[in-house]
């Protein structure tokens, strides 16, 4: 597995570790409520099926005595068989979403226009992120893309009760499963609603013989499979509800602005405004933000110019286009509204860009052909190579992204560094609140005997809390004394909270005085990705490829003399 046995995402180590205390003594309790339990069940019995699969392989070539001995500790799976698993649906969900996604969009444009679609969400790095981690979003965007084309389904089929339950009970199903993953799965219901308004509507329209009851019952269908896809996906969110609820208030309370470290990169970020300059140009790439917008403004106008001219234009394929615009503006709003703003709260957005790339082409490129064909022969190579390169160029930031896994990742890479430069011995100051510190544990390329150094994770985020500042403040004192060798392992800290010198004067202080040499250390080494995206939303960047800068000290001082420097800037 990439990350070279190491897994530094948070959320990631938060689900393992809740497989792999799961046991059915225990009625596979979750001990944790975040997420809901089905991605943990898919890895749980996964891991368990693998691992009786093995077993009956390890019977085939060895003894029963043996096969006995092993088949008792089959019920235990291990942190590592959670992770793998836990990607392991994470990227099979990711495949099947770009089927999805070319399904869509073949309902309401030509093939090699869904083709396209589908071509550029493989490609998009966003989602490509989303699939190499064990996490909730790549399900997430799955059961967000069955859910819209099965409200597609609902749209294009007739309006006869058999046909219509089946699809009927089959959103739902996959509504309660969604819900299952992650609460905030609710905000699909949008999508629901509306497909169920507009087919309600079009049976009273049609007057048929028992209108009513027919709308009743699939009504009711969509509520019994939703509730049933939800108690089975996640049942201890009804059977632990105490804890359950506890933890959702705190998520609740944190997504509305709770003071809690690790959403300082939030404050004073303005909502929309913070999507369009720190996500999306990174999750899908320049070009297919610029023109998944333009593209998106061309679907909306279209949408609402059909929707007053339905008697004229393809009703089927206005309905579908809206249901389309609706599910992508409500979902966009509802998580954009939010105090916290988070990739991967959007990422079952970024595969819509694409659809939306694609139905726009499909509605532009034919006629904008005829018309070079036309008028403009001698320039029609011309033309289709400016339509190539701007593919291709859409395809290049997840050409580029998906390096970042085919390489060490920086961390180890940062490690390695350490352990062939950094004598034994050395007293290191580095940060705190990092899943897993470096230097990371036992690198094979480096030598022996370099792995005793005094590495201090010291909480930066305290240095301005009222209760706390003056003795953080003299500890860090002590420990630049001490110090051989900064850490400073993300832009996490410095580049959060540098940007309110008046609300963290400490923090601020000691990062200016660091970078300008003023402390006596000098910078040593960077270990970075080459992609040029650290002003990304932070955690785009400080789970799977960090910038880790190192500084050496140079110049030593006293305790005195640090506290002189780091008060002159705290004063100004």
């Amino acid at each position: 597995m990439w990350g070279d046995g190491h897994f530094f995402h948070p959320d990631e180590n938060n689900m393992a570790r809740s497989v792999a205390q799961m046991t059915f003594e225990n009625g596979l309790h979750p001990d944790f409520f975040a997420y809901g339990q089905l991605p943990l069940y898919l890895a749980f019995f996964s891991a368990l099926i693998a691992n009786y699969i093995q077993l009956f392989f390890h019977y085939l070539l060895n003894s029963y005595s043996e096969l006995q001995v092993t088949s008792y500790k089959l019920q235990d799976v291990t942190f590592q068989e959670a992770i793998f698993f836990l990607r392991f649906w994470s990227a099979i969900t990711s495949v099947i979403s770009v089927y999805l996604v070319y399904r869509i969009t073949r309902t309401i444009a030509s093939e090699k226009y869904a083709l396209l679609a589908a071509l550029l969400t493989a490609f998009t790095p966003g989602l490509i992120q989303a699939a190499h981690f064990g996490t909730t979003e790549s399900l997430l965007t799955y059961f967000f893309l069955l859910i819209l084309f099965f409200c597609i389904k609902i749209v294009q089929s007739k309006s006869d009760f058999v046909s219509s339950s089946r699809l009927f009970v089959l959103l739902g199903i996959s509504f309660g499963l969604s819900v299952g993953i992650k609460l905030t799965a609710v905000y699909f219901f949008v999508s629901i609603g509306m497909t169920i308004l507009l087919y309600l509507n079009r049976i009273r329209a049609q007057k048929q013989r028992f209108a009513l009851l027919h709308r009743l019952l699939l009504v009711l269908l969509v509520v019994v499979s939703t509730l049933l896809g939800y108690s089975i996906s996640s049942p201890h969110n009804l059977i632990s509800y105490k804890e359950f609820g506890d933890s959702i208030r705190y998520e609740i309370n944190v997504a509305q602005g709770l003071d809690v470290f690790y959403t300082r990169q939030f404050e004073g970020t303005t909502p929309f405004l913070f999507q369009i300059t720190h996500i999306f140009p990174y999750a899908l790439g320049w070009a297919l933000f610029v023109i998944g917008t333009i593209c998106l403004l061309y679907a909306l106008f279209k949408g609402v110019r059909d929707l007053f001219h339905l008697h004229t234009a393809n009703r089927t394929q206005t309905l579908i286009l809206i249901i389309l615009l609706v599910s992508f503006f409500s979902f966009l709003i509802f998580n954009s509204i939010l105090y916290v703003k988070w990739t991967r709260f959007l990422t079952p957005l970024f595969p819509i860009f694409s659809i939306f790339v694609a139905i726009t082409a499909g509605s532009i490129v034919p006629s904008l052909t005829q018309y070079v064909e036309k008028n403009y022969k001698s320039y029609q190579f011309l033309y289709q190579s400016i339509l190539i390169v701007i593919i291709m160029y859409s395809l290049v930031p997840g050409i580029r992204f998906n390096t970042i896994y085919a390489r060490k990742d920086t961390r180890v890479q940062a490690s390695e560094w350490i352990y062939e430069n950094i004598p034994q011995g050395s007293y290191i100051l580095s940060e705190t609140a990092n899943v897993v510190d470096i230097p990371v544990g036992k690198i094979p390329a480096s030598p022996a005997g370099r792995r005793n150094y005094t590495v201090i994770s010291f909480n930066f985020y305290e240095l301005d809390h009222p209760s706390l500042r003056n003795t953080r403040y003299e500890e860090l004192l002590i420990h630049l004394e001490k110090a051989d060798y900064i850490f400073v392992p993300s832009r996490r800290i410095f580049a959060n909270h540098m940007r309110f010198p008046e609300k963290y004067p400490v923090i601020n202080a000691y990062y200016e005085a660091l970078f300008d040499g003023r402390l006596g250390f000098k910078q040593v080494h960077t270990e970075e990705p080459m992609l040029n995206d650290e002003s990304a939303e932070e955690t785009w960047t400080v789970f799977d490829h960090p910038t880790i800068r190192i500084y050496n000290k140079t110049t030593p001082k006293t305790r005195n003399e640090y506290g002189k420097i780091l008060n002159q800037s705290i004063s100004l």
